[in-house]
């Protein structure tokens, strides 16, 4: 007789041999019912975020450097397996391999460019790190965390000019730095003014955010 447990995922009852009344599905609902475990991409790949409810451990998810890491993951597709008759007798069959990706890691934004670039906080970067910083960060995702309700935007460039350059106009001919700005309206103060500035595009301007006011997302690379 064999022993009968339940799957932890959904429920159902499972015995030694197989599955019994359980359909798979309870894979796709356990990504959609816990999003900080899971990440979704489309044609049926899956990573986990947080590995160690799974019983992996954080050797299976190695550091690769400037700010990213290796992570563990699935890709889930349907095939057809013909038999002796060919496509008269095909059948689907559900296929799952393992699949591996480098990620961001979560983290403050400013931690992130200091693991790809040397930032001092007296000298203004050179035009080469500027455009290493454009390239490794286009397109990730980032959390703004200076307000009450946080925004989730991909960024779009890094800029050249920095914290301690950018003036805003202020209307009636009043100007304000950024510096300025941010300890005036949020009581923020900035500790690195010669860094540059990432850009976010806006449905109607153009957004610029200090490295401080931003965490990243974990997205792939």
């Amino acid at each position: 007789m064999h022993s009968q447990q339940c799957c932890e995922l959904c429920g159902c009852v499972m015995t030694e041999k197989k599955p019994r009344g359980c359909s798979g599905r309870h894979i796709e609902l356990q990504f959609m019912f816990t999003p900080s475990d899971h990440i979704c991409y489309e044609s049926g790949r899956s990573f986990l975020l947080n590995h160690k409810k799974y019983d992996f451990q954080d050797n299976d998810y190695p550091e690769l450097g400037e700010g990213k890491y290796l992570a563990v993951g699935s890709h889930k597709s349907v095939r057809f397996i013909e038999g002796p008759k060919r496509r008269a007798n095909a059948h689907a069959a559900v296929v799952v391999d393992t699949r591996k990706a480098a990620f961001h890691n979560p983290e403050c934004l400013i931690n992130k460019a200091m693991a790809i670039v040397n930032f001092n906080n007296d000298q203004k970067l050179h035009k080469n790190d500027v455009d290493r910083l454009k390239a490794q960060l286009k397109d990730v995702f980032v959390q703004t965390t200076h307000s009450k309700h946080p925004r989730v935007f991909p960024i779009a460039a890094v800029t050249e000019e920095t914290t301690v350059e950018k003036v805003f106009d202020e209307g009636q001919g009043g100007s304000i730095t950024l510096i300025d700005y941010c300890k005036l309206k949020y009581d923020i103060a900035l500790r690195y003014p010669s860094a540059p500035l990432i850009v976010v595009n806006g449905n109607r301007q153009t957004n610029y955010y200090p490295w401080k006011c931003a965490t990243s997302v974990a997205i792939s690379v």
